[in-house]
């Protein structure tokens, strides 16, 4: 399963500093936070990022390191090389295709030499694109409502 396969990856650099990008609602956080000494958990939709604050702050015991930023990976003032681990969970299949490449570009600076790039991200065998709620759209749409930072809706790129 992902989440014992994930604890596997990240076991290897416990003590370390973990990014989670694109943390949506904060389950990373939850379930592995205590196993770095530093974790930052980036989300760029202000909703989700207010509700993983809050939940955090009930759940995260006090004195932990952990700090939530709602913005991007290129909002982070971190120097090259900060993170021992980078989780990406289902979070490429909603950023638009010309994006990506700076996407990974980010992550690539922001992780150690000898760090931990996790992805993971839909399987599904035809290619298609909708918004979370379902609603059908074509990629020129997609690529709209994911470049809108004031958008109200999550598009999905199921691939």
């Amino acid at each position: 399963n992902f989440f014992g396969s994930l604890e596997l990856e990240l076991a290897a650099k416990r003590g370390g500093a973990l990014l989670d990008a694109g943390a949506g609602l904060g389950r990373i956080e939850m379930i592995y936070g205590a196993m770095f000494s530093r974790v930052v958990a980036v989300e760029p939709d202000p909703v989700r990022c207010a509700k993983m604050t809050t939940v955090a702050e009930i759940a995260i015991p006090r004195g932990r390191n952990v700090s939530f930023v709602n913005g991007y990976l290129s909002d982070l003032r971190d120097p090259p090389a900060s993170f021992d681990a980078v989780v990406s969970n289902h979070v490429i299949q909603h950023i638009p295709v010309g994006a990506q490449r700076a996407y990974f570009k980010q992550v690539k600076r922001l992780l150690k030499p000898d760090g931990v790039f996790v992805v993971a991200t839909t399987h599904r065998r035809e290619h298609s694109f909708e918004t979370e709620t379902g609603r059908a759209v074509n990629e020129e749409e997609f690529d709209a409502i994911a470049s809108d930072k004031q958008a109200s809706e999550l598009p999905v790129r199921l691939f």
